[in-house]
C-alpha cells in the first residue's frame, strides 16, 4: 500500500489540478507507464554497469601484458649490460641469443598492442 500512495504523491506532484480530473483508469494507465520506464531504466543501468566491467577486464589484460613485455625488456637488457661488461666483443652464440630474446620480447609486444587495438576498436563499435 506504501507504493500505491508513493505513485499517487508523484501523479500530484505532476500536476495537482489536474488530478481530480484523470478517471481511475487513466490514473492505472499513467502508474503502468512510470513502471515500464522504471523497469527501462533498470535494465539501462544494468546494462552500463556490465559494459563498464567488461571494459575494465580488457584494459587491465592489456596492462598486464603490457607488463610482461616491459619485464621481458628489461631481463634482455639486463643481460646485454652484463654481456658487454664481461667483453668488449660479444660472441656469435650471445648475438643470437640477445636477437631471440628481443624478437620474443617485440613479438610479446605486439600482441600486446594488437590486444589494444582490437579493444579500442570494440569500443569505438559500440559508441
Amino acid at each position: 500500500m506504501g507504493e500505491r500512495e508513493e505513485e499517487h504523491s508523484m501523479l500530484e506532484a505532476l500536476d495537482p489540478g489536474e488530478q481530480e480530473a484523470l478517471s481511475p483508469e487513466e490514473e492505472r494507465s499513467i502508474l503502468a507507464e512510470i513502471n515500464h520506464i522504471r523497469l527501462h531504466i533498470e535494465v539501462l543501468e544494468d546494462a552500463a554497469r556490465a559494459a563498464r566491467a567488461t571494459e575494465f577486464d580488457q584494459i587491465r589484460i592489456v596492462v598486464e601484458q603490457l607488463e610482461a613485455v616491459a619485464a621481458a625488456a628489461r631481463g634482455v637488457e639486463s643481460d646485454l649490460a652484463r654481456e658487454l661488461a664481461n667483453t668488449n666483443r660479444m660472441s656469435v652464440a650471445t648475438a643470437r641469443i640477445v636477437r631471440d630474446r628481443l624478437a620474443a620480447a617485440l613479438r610479446a609486444l605486439a600482441e600486446a598492442l594488437e590486444t589494444a587495438e582490437a579493444s579500442d576498436q570494440k569500443n569505438r563499435d559500440r559508441k
